[in-house]
């Protein structure tokens, strides 16, 4: 018996592809899935057995792939630097947030407690898979001193739920 499979998707392998089975005889088939790289969701195809079996010459077996996404933040640049600001202006720095995930980002909240600083938007925004968001920094002191400190990123990245984004700049007369 002559058999061959029929294509199948990316995200799942079968193996061997094609072979002979003598009369009497069986061989297994074994199949492998890969999440690598898709969206949270199920996904179907059939893999079919093709062969020169005159009664069963193309037989179809469903296969289900469930798959859980997960989201990602991403931030660009890693860190804000100011510069020498002089008192009583306003210098901004934009960030990128993005969702390199599978599912979509939930960013909580963006907070500094750092004096003169201001983030827009400051309030809670979901990014879809491959979105980006930019958000606009702003130093606006007051008084001479140094900027020391970071934004604070919450979401709901399941490896980084708070990531921390360095600011350094100083504020002069």
């Amino acid at each position: 018996l002559a058999v061959r499979l029929s294509r199948t998707p990316a995200w799942l392998t079968v193996t061997p592809r094609s072979g002979r089975v003598l009369a009497g005889q069986q061989t297994q088939l074994s199949l492998g899935m890969s999440a690598l790289g898709l969206f949270g969701g199920d996904y179907g195809a059939t893999v079919r057995v093709l062969s020169n079996d005159p009664d069963e010459s193309n037989v179809p077996r469903t296969v289900t792939l469930h798959v859980i996404g997960a989201p990602d933040i991403a931030v660009n640049p890693a860190s804000a630097d100011f510069g020498m600001v002089f008192v009583g202006t306003v210098a901004q720095r934009t960030i990128a947030i993005s969702n390199p995930g599978t599912d979509n980002l939930v960013v909580n909240g963006i907070t500094t407690g750092v004096p003169f600083v201001t983030v827009s938007p400051d309030s809670p925004f979901t990014l879809v898979p491959g979105a980006t968001m930019p958000v606009v920094v702003s130093y606006a002191p007051i008084a001479t001193g140094t900027l020391s400190g970071a934004l604070t990123i919450a979401s709901n990245d399941p490896d980084e739920a708070s990531i921390q984004v360095p600011l350094a700049g100083s504020a002069v007369n």
